[in-house]
């Protein structure tokens, strides 16, 4: 993929609102805790979170094949490793991205 800096500078901004976009929600959500309502919301969350997961990794792999992406962890966004079962940031434990 043969992008410009000033382009991945731009989809890196993107991506980076679309995730605390869906923190935001992921918080919201976590509010109500035990409502049976607000589980589809976190299971969409969670699903959106790990799209846009794969594709940062996705995208980073085009940029530069030899290169071992990064991905955002599902729960607090930092980037870490997709073979990674505990963020170090948060120390949650997480399913590794298959194939990353």
């Amino acid at each position: 993929m043969d992008l410009r800096d000033s382009d991945w500078t731009a989809l890196e901004q993107r991506l980076e609102v679309v995730a605390a976009s869906l923190r935001g929600l992921a918080a919201t959500a976590a509010t109500g805790v035990d409502s049976l309502e607000a589980a589809p919301v976190r299971e969409a969350v969670a699903g959106a979170m790990h799209q846009l997961a794969e594709a940062v990794s996705l995208l980073l792999r085009a940029s530069d094949p030899g290169r071992v992406a990064r991905v955002p962890c599902q729960f607090c966004a930092q980037m870490i490793m997709p073979a990674a079962t505990l963020c170090g940031f948060c120390w949650r434990k997480r399913v590794p991205a298959v194939g990353g």
